[in-house]
């Protein structure tokens, strides 16, 4: 069991969704690099979750996702670096994969 939840939201990465798509997410455990569907657009982006800087608490302006115990950490990061088309030209993604070490990504359409 976790003792500490921490959760970051990455206000300039755009997602376009579509409401009967999944849209995926997969990190690469060595090189930590967030890769999230973006249905809408037909994309993966690709984030560099240790880039950015904290900006504040997203405690108050999103309280339906937060809780309130103090063991829970969510904020907002700012500057993050990202591929906002890390692959393009899809049709439909919907969920993602790494391979085992960590050199495929794989993309269900």
């Amino acid at each position: 069991a976790f003792k500490f939840h921490r959760v970051r939201r990455y206000t300039e990465v755009k997602l376009f969704s579509d409401e009967n798509v999944h849209a995926g997410m997969v990190v690469h455990p060595d090189k930590r690099r967030l890769f999230i569907v973006n249905p809408g657009k037909g994309s993966i982006v690709a984030v560099d979750v240790d880039t950015g800087r904290y900006s504040r608490t997203a405690r108050e302006e999103f309280p339906i996702f937060s809780n309130r115990l103090p063991s829970f950490e969510y904020s907002i990061y700012e500057c993050v670096d990202q591929d906002e088309v890390f692959v393009g030209g899809l049709e439909n993604p919907t969920g993602l994969a790494l391979s085992l070490d960590g050199s495929r990504l794989f993309v269900a359409e």
